[in-house]
């Protein structure tokens, strides 16, 4: 991108290209014909992304982020394009995220303009789009249980400028302010506030839900004040209202998340009904706001936490729901009937003491969940998506004869992000291979692992703890899927919790408890002083060999694919070599230079990397055919 345009059409070129990445990093079937031309067409659409990145890339560094880094005051024009900017690739009504962190971060320099410039209007309204960025951003760490210093910056700075804006509520400020406008903003966040100061997860915080329904009190508290129906006469007081009432309810989403005690919920049951009355009052006007099957599920979870109705009629109402909700649309609205109704009737259950009737009902919910997400289109709606699968995977229940947590992983990412799928199948066909012939050479190595020392029990869990190792990164797909510009520090943070992650969704589970240690320990280095997480250290893990095996077969398949992982040309086996030995005793176990270059073992991993990822990338396809 050589010729010089202005800043607004840089800007807009990048969401353009941003829109068109994701298009192609999850393509559709529509004119395929067979796997193999699948394969070709993620081939092409990869080779395509390199192009797109490095257009958008470079728009960030010529354009945006002289700007963003810089210290001067912005113009007016600049200060616009950039709101623009951030309003194309952020769509707080619609939920329509495509660059979360690189959206915070432009409302952080924004709002950073607006204090230096001491404009009361340009500050307030630059408060509230900073209150958007961070609900976005905070939603979106809260997955990632292994990241609690970022979220709890990120969480920190959200409140502080919620409180901030708060302020301008107090009477003889608010009537100070310089237009209707201004003050609409400041009313539109006496409610909204409420999202910085809620609780997420880890252990239940009194305060802090106390704080958040206070919020929400006053919020209503002030549709009865005459001084603020005469401050805001062209205010939209029946749409706050139903806005209040709606964030009342959902502080109970998850069946119960947040951890409300029981005087709390039969308190928001009470705000639901009047949520209910509202709704049913004038029909047509708040269907354009909210679908009637979610306002219904939010109104019947709440009643059922308020001990209104039981359980299993509970269950019933959320499955005639979804019976009758259109499986075929997919907007935010849509993704949570079809994703939500299920993960809250999952959520009621008590694993412990499942019914057959119940496990049937889990099964179905899990296949009618994941037959969504293949058709769903991969654009914007799909960071708030994985906070709903992200819960999902957090409570998953295994039933007999159902669908068990490793199959459930692996059909979500099949869906989610078809490459890492790839990788991971891959990955285990890679591990087998170097197993096979490391037990037949040294069996002793595999002392410790599971199944020692019958080989074909070393051989499956091989297999297995391989196709797990990634499934942390189901909770991190929009930061994989970050094409065009360098990750910031916190990305990288999040990168590096993967496997800490991963380990801990699969100690959850007997069936996959065994490959946690792998998980965790995939990314570290063979002398313990390189890699991540940090409290892992390899010199302990009964396991070993199997991690440095795993450790090795990712490498290899992420450095030679050019599909998924990296929108650059792969590498070829022999460069791979080249770096086995380089690192030979630092990053990688000596043992496995001599191990790989044997002729034999050359020729297998050869094989499994062109005629065997081949294949998986078929396997894909029929998947995604059969759906």
């Amino acid at each position: 991108m050589k010729e010089e345009i202005t800043l607004r059409e840089a800007l807009d070129k990048y969401v353009e290209m941003t829109i068109w990445i994701r298009e192609l990093s999850s393509p559709d079937l529509s004119g395929v014909k067979g796997a193999e031309e699948y394969r070709e067409k993620l081939l092409r659409n990869f080779s395509r992304i390199g192009e797109l990145a490095a257009i958008n890339g470079d728009i960030l560094e010529r354009y945006a982020y002289p700007l963003l880094d810089g210290e001067r005051l912005l113009t007016d024009d600049e200060v616009e394009d950039f709101l623009h900017f951030h309003h194309a690739m952020q769509d707080a009504l619609h939920m329509e995220n495509l660059d979360i962190p690189l959206m915070h971060r432009v409302m952080r320099r924004l709002l950073e303009d607006a204090v230096k410039k001491q404009d009361v209007a340009r500050l307030i309204r630059e408060l509230d789009g900073f209150i958007t960025s961070s609900y976005t951003i905070i939603e979106m760490t809260a997955r990632f249980y292994d990241c609690d210093d970022s979220f709890a910056r990120l969480r920190a700075a959200g409140r502080l400028t919620a409180r901030k804006l708060l302020t301008f509520l107090e009477k003889d400020v608010f009537a100070s302010l310089p237009d209707e406008h201004t003050k609409q903003i400041v009313m539109v966040n006496a409610r909204y506030d409420y999202a910085m100061m809620q609780p997420y997860t880890g252990e239940r915080d009194a305060h802090a839900i106390e704080e958040t329904m206070s919020i929400l009190r006053h919020a209503l508290a002030i549709m009865d004040d005459p001084f603020y129906r005469e401050q805001l006469p062209n205010y939209d007081w029946r749409y706050h209202e139903y806005r209040v009432l709606q964030y009342f309810c959902n502080l109970t989403d998850y069946c119960n998340r947040t951890g409300l005690d029981e005087a709390q919920c039969r308190e928001v049951c009470g705000y639901a009904s009047r949520f209910y009355e509202l709704w049913m009052s004038d029909v047509e006007y708040f269907e354009g706001i909210e679908s009637r099957e979610l306002m219904t599920m939010t109104v019947l979870r709440n009643r059922y936490l308020a001990g209104e109705i039981e359980g299993d009629d509970y269950r019933a109402a959320l499955m005639e729901l979804h019976k009758n909700a259109t499986a075929d649309q997919f907007s935010f609205d849509d993704n949570s009937v079809q994703v939500m109704i299920p993960l809250e009737a999952v959520l009621s259950l008590d694993p412990a003491h499942l019914t057959a009737e119940q496990g049937v009902l889990v099964t179905d919910f899990y296949r009618s969940i994941i037959s969504y997400l293949y058709r769903m289109p991969k654009l914007g709606n799909l960071s708030f998506l994985l906070t709903d699968l992200s819960c999902l995977l957090d409570h998953f229940i295994d039933v007999p004869d159902g669908i068990d947590f490793e199959t459930m992983c692996l059909e979500l990412m099949a869906a989610v992000h078809p490459p890492t799928y790839v990788h991971s199948l891959s990955v285990a066909d890679l591990t087998v291979c170097l197993t096979k012939h490391l037990f037949d050479k040294d069996p002793a190595l595999f002392e410790g692992v599971p199944g020692y020392p019958d080989r074909e029990a070393v051989l499956d869990f091989a297999w297995h703890s391989a196709v797990c190792h990634d499934f942390g990164k189901l909770y991190i797909v929009e930061t994989i899927m970050t094409y065009g510009r360098s990750l910031y520090d916190m990305e990288f943070d999040w990168i590096r919790a993967h496997p800490s992650i991963g380990a801990r969704l699969l100690a959850q589970h007997g069936s996959t408890a065994l490959f946690a240690n792998v998980a965790k320990g995939h990314h570290k280095w063979y002398n313990d002083k390189g890699g991540y997480p940090a409290d892992f250290t390899l010199a302990n893990a009964k396991d070993r060999t199997m991690i440095e095996v795993v450790t090795c077969a990712d490498c290899l398949d992420a450095s030679t694919d050019a599909v998924g992982r990296s929108y650059k040309t792969g590498r070829t086996l022999d460069d791979f070599i080249a770096e086995l030995k380089e690192r030979s005793g630092t990053q990688y176990a000596p043992y496995l230079e001599k191990l790989v270059t044997s002729g034999p073992v050359y020729r297998e991993l050869d094989a499994i990397l062109n005629a065997g990822r081949d294949e998986n990338y078929r396997r894909t396809y029929r998947i995604l055919e059969r759906v």
